[in-house]
């Protein structure tokens, strides 16, 4: 696992970030439900 992390969050985890607050642990934690659920 390279930039895959910062790809994936990129790019779906941006969205996410742009509605919560910025560099949090819970948008990051959401991100990752959402890629489990993906």
């Amino acid at each position: 696992i390279k930039g895959t992390l910062q790809e994936n969050i990129g790019k779906e985890g941006a969205k996410l970030m742009e509605r919560m607050v910025p560099g949090a642990d819970v948008s990051y934690q959401d991100v990752w439900r959402l890629k489990s659920k993906c």
